[in-house]
């Protein structure tokens, strides 16, 4: 069973000014390495279009590592400790089920990557009714959530290619070897996880803040209300170069049999500033992903004050040389 560790449990919801809960669909067609991915269409979810239905969570699979360090050299793991995580996480499912995935799953994969995302316990473990509760702050780096879509990664029609190996992320493969549709860049966030009081792994979550970076143009959209892929829906693609922050959360329910303690390293220096190593946790998780967004009108807005700024700075600086 799981002892106590910090690991990430990822999810994602992108939040700035007033959101909405994001109703969403992916175009496979957009992607270059889906067959047929020429905008031209293909018949991969049973029908003639290349759009999934509307989507509101996706089911994850994920595989994760995290190592703990013991910064102020106290043996124990105590508040100021750092920590780093890595994993990858593979789209099991669109919810609630769709009539239409475009074979998501079985002929095309989503997956996820990220590494060297690092953070900071930042309370003991506190007794809250018949659970011990426990908060981490994620530090901002250069860490990036990065998805990949691959829409034939097995060859003619194969399927995914994506394999998790053991329990851990270290000889996870395929995981990246598709296209880039989606990329994240950390900037914070904070996370809490409880356990029962013999010290077993019970639920966590994590919001993480930061920015798309970038989005493969015309693959992932958000719904505008009507239920359907359709004109004037926006994509995550024009979000890109508003600086909007975004929001990554987890409510995870991760399978507490696949966790293994991993002493091998403990006492190795581990980066510097973060002290030597305590031990590794290496799990597996299931749980979902679920998305909101920025309302299309709060969109229009920040689109329009980046337009805006330069004028209003080009006036205030007349105003001032006049003066």
């Amino acid at each position: 069973m799981k002892r106590i560790a910090l690991i990430l449990l990822f999810a994602s919801s992108l939040t700035v000014g007033q959101a909405i809960a994001a109703p969403t669909y992916i175009d496979v067609s957009a992607s270059s390495q889906t067959p047929g991915g020429d905008g031209t269409g293909i018949l991969m979810g049973g029908d003639v279009d290349t759009f999934t239905s509307v989507f509101t969570q996706m089911a994850l699979f994920a595989d994760t590592t995290t190592t703990q360090y013991d910064t102020d050299s106290s043996g124990t793991l105590t508040i100021g400790d750092k920590f780093a995580d890595t994993g990858h996480a593979a789209v099991t499912d669109l919810l609630p089920p769709l009539g239409d995935d475009e074979g998501l799953g079985v002929l095309s994969e989503l997956t996820v990557a990220w590494s060297g995302l690092t953070g900071t316990t930042t309370s003991e473990l506190t007794p809250v009714g018949p659970e011990l509760v426990q908060t981490v702050a994620y530090d901002a780096s250069n860490t990036t959530f990065s998805f990949y879509f691959h829409g034939d990664a097995g060859g003619p029609l194969g399927g995914p290619n994506s394999d998790f190996g053991s329990i851990g992320s270290a000889d996870n493969t395929g995981f990246t070897d598709g296209e880039k549709v989606l990329e994240i860049a950390i900037k914070g966030g904070t996370g809490v996880n409880k356990f029962d009081l013999g010290g077993d792994f019970l639920t966590g979550s994590s919001v993480l803040q930061g920015e798309i970076i970038f989005a493969l143009d015309d693959f992932w959209w958000f719904d505008n209300g009507d239920g359907v892929a359709s004109a004037g829906d926006k994509e995550f693609n024009d979000l890109l170069g508003l600086a909007i922050p975004i929001t990554l959360r987890s409510n995870i329910d991760q399978n507490t049999d696949d966790t293994l303690l991993d002493l091998s390293g403990a006492g190795s220096p581990g980066p510097q500033g973060f002290g030597d190593e305590l031990f590794q946790v290496h799990s597996t998780h299931d749980g979902s992903v679920d998305f909101s967004i920025p309302e299309p009108g709060t969109l229009a807005l920040l689109g329009l004050g980046l337009v805006l700024v330069p004028v209003i700075r080009r006036r205030i600086l007349v105003k001032n040389l006049s003066n």
